[in-house]
């Protein structure tokens, strides 16, 4: 089954704004315009910030869109970047495509995909590259061995009981003001350690803030999992709640969702 019904379902709980999947949209017979194509930036932008709304530029394409699919690139080094495409143009297209859209040198590029270089003239339909393509990883069955896991330097506590789903956040320059409005705690909360973004390691202490939807006969929680700099972070009350205070270094980069119970 796929896990997309599901994510739209979490988005829509956090975003406070419908959201159906490009499959849903072509069963009820609706027409998909670009500018309704809702990326991961504009997910982030919406459920951090509390401040007005701004005036995102729209992409702009000439191919039809019911072909598109989104694409995550990752480079060596940075972050991924998403792009749509006609998955029928040839990997040299793709290609030339990347260099015009972030300005990569073409003549040192080279596209890995399942662990295979692609060749030039080969379409990306041939690879069987599909829309969306991510990685995810799921900790519902899973349970606390007593292994220690360590990221950036400190101890990383795994969503034991979660199921993880990647996400693709390539646009920080959108993410304005969060820390100055604050991340986590509600509107109105008094803010314990002083304003930023406030964030923690511990699951369970994210599940109190978690929003709630239905699907699939169940109810769920969802929060996101987040990499944050450790150079500029505050940690307080026995490193339970982190505070954050450039916008930019924190980002998301998963969901954690997870069933309560059958409805």
């Amino acid at each position: 089954m796929s896990q997309l019904p599901l994510v739209a379902s979490a988005i829509s709980s956090i975003i406070k704004c419908p959201v159906k999947t490009y499959d849903e949209c072509k069963a009820d017979g609706l027409k998909i315009d670009l500018s309704q194509i809702l990326d991961l930036d504009t997910i982030y932008k919406k459920s951090l910030i509390r401040i007005e709304k701004h005036n995102v530029p729209k992409e702009v394409t000439t191919s039809d869109s019911n072909k598109l699919i989104q694409i995550f690139i990752k480079p060596l080094d940075g972050d991924s970047k998403s792009i749509f495409v006609d998955p029928s143009i040839t990997v040299l297209e793709f290609k030339n495509i990347i260099c015009a859209k972030f300005g990569s040198d073409i003549r040192m590029m080279r596209l890995i995909f399942n662990g295979k270089q692609l060749n030039d003239f080969k379409t990306l339909t041939s690879y069987n590259i599909q829309k969306d393509p991510s990685y995810d990883y799921d900790f519902t069955n899973l349970r606390d061995n007593g292994t220690t896991f360590i990221r950036g330097m400190e101890l990383y506590k795994r969503p034991y009981g979660w199921k993880r789903i990647a996400l693709n956040i390539r646009k920080p320059e959108f993410a304005d003001s969060i820390a100055r409005e604050g991340y986590l705690l509600g509107r109105g909360v008094r803010f314990a350690y002083g304003m930023g973004v406030y964030s923690t390691p511990e699951i369970n202490i994210a599940e109190r803030y978690a929003s709630q939807f239905d699907r699939y006969y169940a109810r769920w929680r969802v929060v996101f999992q987040n990499r944050v700099n450790p150079v500029r972070l505050s940690m307080y009350h026995n490193n339970v709640y982190w505070v954050t205070q450039r916008d930019d270094d924190i980002r998301p980069y998963g969901l954690c969702i997870k069933k309560i119970c059958d409805l």
